[in-house]
């Protein structure tokens, strides 16, 4: 582990506007045992993607938590094929400025508050399998006045703030300790596993922000410029603090810990631009001190790989059945989506090409893990491309694929994991 790795929470000048803690205890959960959804992230501003392109809306009744569709939940949701943010397979809580336990300057949430957000939309139940968490940078682990980074970051780049920086202002390195650390995050945790009690929880690193070796370079400036030696001294024992803490906190947790050093390393603030995956203060692409794409892209590849094994959706049916007869087809394991489609295709030769002809059997079905198709199977197909005179056909005899899919509206399958098929023999 890199003796000098770790957010940096929001602080673009340390505007005077604190945010309101949103308490866990103030929101009301869902009723019933929610199914849930495959994938949940929590996290602060290093998962939610501060300054980055593509922010997502903030749902009604939640604090404005600054996610980007862009940020490594969104790209790990991707890789799993879970379709749509909160109404496909997957939803992300993750919020800048949060912490892990209590509330910090300009603190919106802590990581309790996030998970009780997630169990007021059903996000976490019977059907969650992965759940990954980022926290403690923004946490004021003793009686300091900034969070942890925010306090590194500030006196790296004070030359006035030296080795030993006022303890009333800037937190004490020896605070953080693996032991602290998992005191702070087991309510989350235990909560988590009290609602979602197969999922596996992983406690995603921070990335290499700072170099793990050698002169740390101001952040405050484009230009690269070498940090003070004694501010430089304080932030590499206080962010080595963190960093050591948090391996060993995910075992005592008995969580998965995924390394994201290997991932990250050569990609520090103090790199030139066209290596750096952090920005500084005048770059673009994040917030200062806080990943770009790149770095999001790289820790969503660690991220998937200590994936648990997800279920895989089936298809249930009739292996032969008669044209104009009724047939019954059942899809399980699906990923949440706004609505299924159970569709028959076969390629046929239509005006001299061989085309994709298709039509649904049953209706559409609003999905969430199960959705069963009864229909009589259809006496005429849609070709798709033929000319118009050729479009509509009589359904022939012969092997046909069922594809039960969250549809688009042109009839394409929607990214969602749960496209799946079966054969069935079709008789006159």
């Amino acid at each position: 582990m890199s003796p000098v790795r770790g957010p940096v929470p929001l602080v673009r000048a340390l505007p005077v506007l604190v945010l309101a803690l949103v308490a866990g205890a103030l929101l009301p959960a869902t009723a019933g045992a929610a199914s849930g959804r495959t994938y949940v992230a929590f996290g602060d501003s290093y998962t939610s993607g501060l300054g980055m392109p593509d922010q997502r809306a903030t749902p009604s009744g939640e604090p404005n938590c600054f996610r980007s569709a862009r940020n490594y939940p969104s790209k790990v949701a991707e890789r799993l094929d879970l379709g749509a943010e909160r109404t496909g397979g997957w939803a992300d809580f993750s919020c800048s400025n949060a912490t892990l336990s209590g509330q910090a300057l300009l603190s919106p949430i802590d990581l309790l508050g996030e998970v009780a957000l997630a169990e007021r939309a059903g996000a976490l139940g019977k059907d969650t399998r992965f759940v990954t968490l980022t926290g403690g940078g923004n946490d004021r682990w003793d009686a300091a006045g900034l969070g942890l980074f925010a306090g590194a970051i500030i006196c790296l780049n004070d030359p006035g703030c030296g080795a030993n920086p006022p303890a009333q202002t800037f937190g004490r390195p020896g605070s953080v300790t693996a032991a602290a650390y998992a005191a702070r995050a087991r309510p989350a945790i235990d909560r988590i596993r009290a609602l979602a009690p197969r999922a596996r929880i992983a406690l995603v690193e921070y990335p290499e922000v700072l170099p793990a070796s050698g002169p740390l370079c101001r952040t405050d400036q484009l230009a690269t410029t070498p940090a003070p030696a004694g501010s430089a001294a304080y932030t590499r024992a206080a962010t080595s603090a963190l960093f050591a803490a948090q391996g060993p906190a995910a075992d005592a947790l008995g969580l998965t810990f995924v390394d994201t050093t290997s991932a990250t390393a050569g990609h520090d603030i103090c790199q030139e631009s066209r290596f750096r995956w952090y920005a500084r203060s005048g770059d673009t692409g994040a917030d200062p001190v806080h990943p770009t794409e790149d770095a999001h892209s790289a820790i969503a590849k660690v991220v998937y790989a200590a994936r648990p094994s997800l279920p895989k959706a089936r298809l249930a049916g009739p292996s032969s059945a008669r044209v104009g007869r009724t047939a019954t087809f059942r899809a399980t394991n699906l990923v949440r989506a706004t609505g299924y489609r159970a569709r028959l295709t076969r390629r046929l030769s239509v005006a001299g090409r061989t085309r994709t002809c298709s039509a649904p059997v049953g209706s559409r079905r609003t999905a969430s893990g199960t959705a069963s198709f009864k229909g009589r199977v259809p006496s005429r197909l849609s070709c798709a491309g033929a000319p118009r005179a050729s479009r509509s056909r009589a359904t022939p005899a012969g092997r046909y694929t069922v594809r039960v899919c969250a549809e688009t509206s042109s009839g394409s399958c929607r990214s969602t994991g749960s496209t799946v098929t079966r054969t069935v023999r079709l008789s006159r």
